[in-house]
């Protein structure tokens, strides 16, 4: 029987290297007519299109929602109309595995949920064993399972969306896959790596659920492994975390990544581990990066040319952990992020050209540090933003002069900083205006120019060396008094949560206006969009579409469409889109009233 069955594959294998392969289809509105070789009598099942298939053939899916689970033979191609149009989806919730791999098979372009993580049986969106080595899982989205692929095999997989699920990707046994180019959103993992023979992993996003415990990346009992240029936002406990190595351990770098956690075990937490730290942006962490020593285990891994920038502390050892920064290019500075979830690098980033001199960009430049540097990195364009605006201004007035504060800006490119003085409120600052200037190394301005008991309101704006000017600070009152008394009416801090407040007046005619606050949420300005749909949820108007700083903001609307047109009295809604993001439910949609 073996023999039998080494010979119908050897067969299959023939056909398809002659260009013999049969193409088979699945459709709901197919006539099931085995063996499915046109789209008239196209099988109504994936199951009967694969079960058709042989060693070469290709089974393509037309749209659909497929109530099935899917058992793959060796070496089909399963391809599917595209993630958002064909659905393969569980018939009850006892299913373990949604879709269980074959040898060479590939599967791409469909959409495989399953039922909400935790309800139910454990559920796995693709198994992938050491017993069905899948060549290629590509162009999928994977959701609402326990784990979206749990990866046992030496399988690419590759531009996937991988979200909503426990863990992401599962990968073990000897495993020395190619994870390359997915995106991973709201998982409360994002790929498990464990007594794996070693994977590389490269050029994934990775944007992990707020829950606590969340990790981009964890790593345990492996021989090796290889994470270079990927982004990893969000996580809870750390952005990687690799531990025990097996006897067997070769290398594991860390090389040209994009870490954002708030890393209360350590951004980047290692043990049993001595091997390179490097080129990386680790940032917003309660440690950047912390190692321990176990078992006896040496671990003093090798940290250079990295940005550790906004950590508590940037290392942390304990049990005999340590650090290893004797080859140097580390700093410590605001990477000047685009802003929002965009981290590519803004010109005059103290990151550009500033990775290991031994490592080469796209362009042959010297290496980048982050996720777009390096030999997986990006070419691209560094866009020349203006400062931020400087905040948190203070002001003490003395018999002699007045003292304003505020906190420094971060960026490397600052040149200097202006200063604005009138005696009205809602002044507008021009060069009438500017009473002093103050070097970019320093947030104090000393005024000895006032009266006593007289009101001052001063303005600051920040520029950078091209001579890009910030928007301009809140403005400070202050009322000029004796030694020791101050009435400093300090301006309002910036915003630490999104707001879109109702508008006013409410009902309204002929106009209204929409008040919303933007946080201090990275570099600034961010794309904003504040766009307004009648009852059947049509779009009517876009009233904001452009880069903002934090702060408060306000636009209003005169009723109108986007075409001039005067709409009919009734309903509308008005919501907030930020960097391209639909806020909801963090910001609810907001109702106004237009009568004519």
């Amino acid at each position: 029987m073996r023999k039998i069955l080494v010979f119908l594959i050897l067969i299959s294998v023939f056909k398809s290297s002659i260009g013999l392969a049969d193409t088979h289809y699945v459709s709901e509105a197919g006539f099931d007519e085995y063996p499915y070789t046109t789209w008239e009598t196209a099988a109504d099942s994936i199951q009967k299109g694969i079960n058709a298939a042989s060693y070469g053939d290709t089974v393509m899916v037309a749209d659909g929602i497929y109530r099935e689970t899917i058992k793959m033979i060796p070496g089909i191609v399963l391809l599917g109309s595209g993630m958002n149009w064909c659905i393969i989806y569980p018939a009850g919730r006892s299913v373990r595995d949604i879709v269980y791999g074959a040898d060479s098979a590939v599967i791409e372009g469909f959409h495989i949920t399953g039922w909400q993580p935790g309800h139910g049986e454990f559920c796995v969106g693709i198994y992938n064993s050491v017993d069905s080595k899948l060549k290629r899982i590509s162009n999928n989205k994977i959701s609402q399972c326990d784990v979206g692929i749990v990866q046992d095999a030496n399988t690419e997989i590759s531009i996937n969306i991988i979200e909503d699920n426990q863990t992401g990707i599962s990968s073990g046994f000897g495993d020395k896959s190619l994870i390359i180019n997915n995106t991973f959103t709201n998982n409360h993992r994002g790929i498990s790596l464990w007594v794996s023979g070693g994977p590389t992993v490269i050029n994934n996003l990775i944007m992990v659920g707020p829950e606590d415990y969340s990790q981009g990346i964890y790593g345990d009992f492996l021989d090796s492994v290889f994470i270079e240029n990927n982004l990893i936002v969000g996580p809870e406990w750390n952005a990687v975390g690799v531990y025990k190595f097996s006897g067997h351990f070769e290398t594991a770098p860390i090389r040209n990544n994009t870490l954002i956690s708030d890393g209360l075990y350590g951004v980047v937490r290692i043990a049993h581990f001595s091997n390179e730290i490097k080129n990386n942006i680790i940032s917003e962490g309660l440690y950047g990066i912390a190692t321990y020593q176990e078992d006896g285990y040496t671990c003093n891994p090798q940290v250079s040319y990295n940005d550790l920038w906004n950590n508590t502390q940037n290392y942390y050892t304990q049990e005999g952990g340590g650090v290893d920064t004797s080859l140097g290019g580390n700093i410590y500075l605001d990477p000047m992020f685009l802003g929002g979830n965009d981290y590519h690098l803004q010109y005059g980033s103290p990151c550009i050209d500033a990775g290991d001199p031994n490592i080469k960009d796209p362009d042959s430049s010297r290496s980048d540090i982050g996720c777009y540097g390096g030999i997986w990195g990006e070419t691209y364009t560094y866009q020349d933003y203006p400062p931020k605006a400087p905040d948190s201004l203070k002001a003490t007035s003395l018999n002699t002069m007045t003292v304003l504060s505020w906190k420094p800006n971060t960026e490397s490119d600052l040149s200097h900083y202006l200063v604005y003085k009138d005696t009205l409120a809602g002044f507008i600052p021009d060069t009438f205006k500017i009473v002093g200037e103050v070097p970019k190394d320093s947030s104090v301005f000393r005024d000895y120019d006032f009266v006593l008991g007289r009101t001052y309101y001063y303005r600051l704006s920040a520029w950078d060396q091209t001579g890009h000017q910030s928007e301009y600070s809140d403005e400070l009152q202050i009322l000029a008094t004796e030694v020791g008394e101050s009435t400093e009416e300090e301006g309002p801090p910036l915003p630490r949560m999104y707001q879109l407040r109702q508008n006013r007046p409410n009902p309204f005619n002929p106009s209204t206006t929409i008040v919303y606050y933007l946080p201090d949420v990275g570099y600034q300005p961010a794309e904003v969009e504040i766009v307004i749909y009648n009852l059947l949820g049509q779009k009517v108007r876009t009233l904001v579409k452009e880069r903002k700083y934090p702060g408060e903001h306000r636009v209003s609307w005169d009723g109108k469409d986007d075409q001039g047109n005067d709409l009919a009295s009734g309903i509308y809604f008005y919501r907030f889109i930020f960097s391209g993001t639909d806020l909801y439910p963090l910001v609810k949609p907001k109702k106004m009233v237009l009568i004519r």
